[in-house]
């Protein structure tokens, strides 16, 4: 399942710890991207060195919640005519 954050981009996002559903996650860039681009491999070295830190605070990590304000309401069966 692949995590949507609204308006995100990974250049923005990249190294920011987050919990979904549950689950601790680190969005980060594919390491075959500083292969493509050079200029991202000390971006995607330093996000890979953070990860103990990161995984040893995952207690202080906030919850994502795709619209914090507004309830999830029941999905209504549209019709066809």
């Amino acid at each position: 399942m692949a995590l949507y954050l609204p308006n995100a981009k990974i250049s923005q996002v990249h190294g920011q710890p987050l919990r979904v559903k549950g689950r601790f996650i680190v969005p980060m860039y594919h390491p075959a991207a500083a292969l493509h681009q050079g200029s991202l491999r000390p971006v995607i070295e330093s996000d890979f060195s953070k990860l103990p830190d990161l995984i040893s605070q995952v207690a202080n990590v906030p919850e994502y919640s795709e619209n914090p304000t507004e309830e999830k309401q029941d999905p209504t069966q549209l019709s066809l005519f």
